[in-house]
């Protein structure tokens, strides 16, 4: 980023780009950076992040990796600055489970 500021950063984007951000994804998609939402550090300044959304990534992590990642998106974010998170609700989940066994239905929006 040339060493701009990130106002906004959509993490882990996918083929969902919203307009006016900056979108990063790990896979090469047009219209994002290829970029590891894990570490942003040499993306954008320590502080220099206003608003970040993370949707549906986090689940993808290992469960050892929540913490660290989360901590460092803490310090990537301005004094102020806002963190959005999506994330499956489990309880949907379960409950088509229960009815229809495992299905497209539940592996898409949980696998990506």
């Amino acid at each position: 980023m040339d060493g701009a500021v990130a106002v906004n950063l959509h993490l882990a984007c996918g083929q969902h780009l919203i307009e006016g951000w900056v979108n990063i994804d790990q896979s090469p998609i047009e219209g994002a950076i290829a970029w590891d939402a894990r570490d942003l550090e040499g993306l954008v300044p320590f502080g220099g992040v206003e608003v970040m959304y993370a949707g549906h990534f986090l689940e993808h992590l290992d469960r050892n990796d929540l913490q660290p990642v989360l901590n460092h998106w803490k310090a990537m974010m301005a004094p102020g600055g806002v963190l959005y998170l999506s994330v499956p609700d489990f309880e949907v989940f379960v409950k088509a489970y229960q009815e229809e066994g495992i299905t497209p239905k539940i592996l898409d929006p949980m696998m990506g």
